[in-house]
Parts: C-alpha cells; structure tokens; sequence
C-alpha cells in the first residue's frame, strides 16, 4: 500500500510545469508531442475554454492539488492536466491555438493573475504509485468510459512502469487476458501509425480519434486473422511475426485502408463468416507464407519502407466500384504540412530532427513556427544535398569572395544552383515551380536574412500559403530526402 504521508507537497509557479505528453487522452502516433501541441489538443477536445474562463471569473479554487512526477529536472502532471492547460493559457495567453488567440487574451485580462501564477502540487514518487489515486479520484468507470486506444495506451504506461498484468487487472477491476487485449492493440496501433500508406488513409489511422481501433480489434480478436498476417500474441500482448515481415506489412496494409475508407467495420465484421468471407477476398494483398521469416514490434519500428509515393490502394466490395457518375471528392487537406506520405532517408541528424519536428506540428495552430521550420528544413537540406554532390565547395568559395555573411551561400544562390544542374531529375513543370519562386525578390521562405523575420511588418504567410509553398517544393524535398545513397555515390566516385 501506497504510503501518501511521505509525498512532498510544494507551491510550484505554473510556468515550470509540465503538461503530462503520456496522456491517454492524447494522441500517440509513434511520436512524443511538444507542450504546445499538448495544449492544442486540450484546447480541441477537452474544453480548456471553459474551465478557464471560470477560472478567470471566479478565480481558482485549489481543492485539490495537482500530482506531479519529477522527471529529467523537470515536473510533469500526471493528474490535472486540463486545469494546468488552462492556468497556463490564463497566465500567458500567446501559447494558446491561432484561432483561439483572442478568446484567451480576453480571459488573461479578467484573471487575477497573481492568484494564479502558482499552484499546489504533491510530489508522487512514481507514475507506477500515482496510478490507484489517480483512479480513485477518475473512477473505474472514467478509465471504461475512454476510447479503445486511449484504455490502451494507459495500460502500456501502467506496463512500461513495472506494473505486471496480475497487478494491473487487479486494480482495475478486469482480467489478465484482457489487459493483455489492450496491450495487443496498442501495439498494433503504433505499427499502424509508422506504415507507409496513402495520404488519405494516414490521415485517419494517425488520428486516434478518428481510426476505428473497434474494427481492428475485431480483426485481431479472430485467430485466422492473426494467422492470415502470419503474427501471433504471447500473454502479456507482445507481437511475434512468423513471416517474412514485407509481406505482413503488405496485407496489414490493405486491412488499414478498408478501416479507414469505411469499407468494413464492426457491423460488417460481425460474424466469424463474415470475417472469413473478408480475408478470402483480400487476393493479391493476402501475405505469402512460403516467404518465411520472424520479425517483432521492434525491429518493424526500425526498419523503414523503400521510399516511394502514396499508393492507391483499392477498396474490396462494392465500395471499389468506381462511380463515374459522381466525381471524387477532393481529399482534406493534410493538418501538418509534410503530408503523411512522406519519409526523410537522408542520415543527416539535423534534417532529420527538423523534418520531425515540423511533421508534427499542426499547421492552421501553428503557422509561424511552422514556416520557420520549413525555411530551416530547406536550407539544410539542400546544403546536404550540394554536399554530397560535390557542388559545396564551389558555392562557398565564391561566397566569400561576395563577402556573405559567415562566408556561406544563401538560400536562394543554393536553389538556383540545384536549378541549373540539367543533370538533377526534376520536370520542366517542377523546375518552373521553383523558378516562380526564385524570381519573386520579397518572397518570405527565401529570405538572406532571418533576422528579419522579427520585425513587426513581417508578414507571415497562412496555412493556405504555407501549404501551397510545399506543393512547390515538393518534388525537390523528395527527391532530396530519398537520392541521398546515389548521391554519396557519386561524391565518391
């Protein structure tokens, strides 16, 4: 038994608090989120507006404290989230969603923010001993009450931390096997996540909220399934694949894309007939077993996907048939800027950083810093790319003669260098794309200098803008995240 007389309990300023990025009410998608992105979220979907416009209007009242967990120097709350988003938008208000902006600055005006800039937080000495009070204070029901992923991911947590399953169903009221269950899904789901599928469909799996996680699990409750993907379940909800793992992938893919483009669901996968009668009609999808082989969770998570477009995958049943009659609608627009078909090859840490965070942000929340991320992503990406071409050093040498500052080529002189190098593959259309851009002197992602970037009539471009700037570049960034290996090649040579 958890001895709660021996939690510190401090008076902690709200600004050195950390919103918990293991939330299971967040989305995972293989990635942990920035604290603005968990804010986002909050904001989104569970009604931080709210609880701090009472909070400004009432003021706050400290019943409870929040609980927190001191990780790497830093204290994250794992209970009281929600009322932690909210003071944090009271007290500054500009870390708040674009299009939440002026509501909050409206808030932050009416809050007695001395009363608020600091609040209780009792000390738990491990997620593992927060969990029982947490669960006395949400209820068994609350935890029941979550999505089938969100139940998931919390009980990974609770696993990650040392809790065993014995332990675990125990205090949650249900059974070993059907924790195990929700393991199982959690696991299925970050594989999900990190698979290479059509922009439409990533789109939805990358969404927790989204994703019928239901469907899957139907899929996965029924043996021939798992023998159908060739994979099988230990007891505690660990994947072990029994074929070669291309070819799991290749049906796991297709099943993915029916869930998301609603070709099946629960109701039409509600008998064992039904199921059957669905895997049998998968044809060329459907793994081959004689391509033997073993593979896990973990070396799926390492092993990347030959670069490649997002495919068209088709649907199975009547909802392949093309309708002529009725035009398709055209697909939303992706919420990120880099579109989820796209994958960054290139062994650079710093591109690859930079490529992961801005994937990550959401563009209509986040449009400055998105295009400061992305005029980042470009220069640093075509300087790796001139580098290993070889073209570098030509470019830097005559930069200093131009007297640049710190002797090195601008964005620009570095597009317009890839630009004329006839031997780059890149189409007429592409190259007139960029052109367009090269020949607009004010243009905002081509800047010398980014310093300027801070001046008050800088005008930064909108998420419209910002995606319309990707559709440009596009073809280059693919061809610069994915040549890397040909190029090296040819340095070499």
């Amino acid at each position: 038994m958890v001895d709660y007389k021996e939690w510190k309990e401090k008076s902690v300023a709200v600004g050195s608090l950390y919103l918990d990025p293991k939330n299971p009410r967040l989305p995972s998608a293989n990635a942990t989120l920035e604290q603005r992105e968990i804010i986002a979220e909050l904001v989104k979907n569970d009604d931080v507006y709210t609880l701090a416009k009472d909070i400004a209007e009432n003021g706050y009242i400290p019943i409870e404290s929040l609980v927190g967990l001191e990780e790497n120097g830093r204290t994250f709350i794992l209970e009281g989230n929600r009322r932690l988003a909210a003071l944090k938008l009271l007290v500054n208000p500009e870390g708040a969603p674009v299009s939440e902006l002026k509501r909050f600055r409206k808030l932050s005006s009416k809050a007695d923010l001395d009363n608020i800039g600091k609040v209780r937080v009792i000390f738990a000495a491990s997620r593992e001993a927060a969990a029982p009070l947490i669960m006395r204070k949400h209820t068994r029901q609350q935890v029941a009450r979550w999505s089938p992923l969100m139940q998931a991911r919390y009980y990974r947590t609770m696993a990650g931390s040392g809790v065993n399953l014995e332990e675990l169903a125990r205090q949650y009221g249900t059974t070993p096997s059907e924790i195990a269950t929700f393991l199982r899904t959690d696991v299925m789901y970050d594989i999900a996540c990190g698979m290479d599928l059509p922009s439409d469909v990533a789109e939805v799996v990358r969404d927790p909220r989204q994703f019928s996680s239901s469907t899957l699990k139907r899929l996965l409750d029924y043996g021939k399934a798992q023998e159908f993907l060739g994979i099988q379940f230990d007891e505690h909800g660990n994947l072990h694949g029994k074929v070669d793992a291309q070819e799991f992938k290749r049906g796991f893919v297709r099943i993915l894309t029916d869930i998301a483009r609603n070709v099946i669901d629960t109701r039409t996968l509600n008998k064992t007939d039904d199921i059957e009668k669905y895997l049998s009609g998968l044809q060329s999808d459907t793994p081959n077993k004689e391509k033997g082989g073993s593979f896990t969770a973990i070396d799926l998570a390492k092993t990347k996907d030959s670069p490649k477009q997002a495919r068209d995958v088709p649907a199975s049943g009547p909802a392949a048939v093309p309708t002529p009659t009725r035009p398709k609608p055209p697909p939303k627009p992706s919420v990120t800027l880099i579109p989820a078909r796209a994958r960054c090859y290139v062994e650079n840490s710093r591109v690859e950083e930079v490529f992961n965070e801005l994937r990550r942000l959401r563009v209509d929340n986040f449009p400055r810093a998105s295009t400061m991320l992305l005029r980042i992503l470009l220069e640093l990406s075509l300087r790796h790319f001139l580098e290993q071409a070889g073209k570098m050093k030509a470019l830097v040498s005559e930069a200093k003669k131009l007297k640049l500052p710190d002797g090195q080529p601008t964005l620009r002189q570095m597009l317009t260098a890839v630009l004329s190098d006839d031997a780059i593959p890149l189409t007429g259309a592409h190259r007139k794309k960029l052109n367009q851009i090269l020949a607009q002197a004010d243009s905002n992602l081509l800047l010398d200098n980014m310093a300027v970037c801070v001046r008050e009539n800088f005008a930064f471009p909108t998420a419209k803008e910002l995606h319309g700037y990707w559709d440009h570049f596009d073809a280059l960034l693919q061809l610069m995240f994915t040549e890397a290996d040909s190029q090296d090649s040819e340095s070499e040579s």
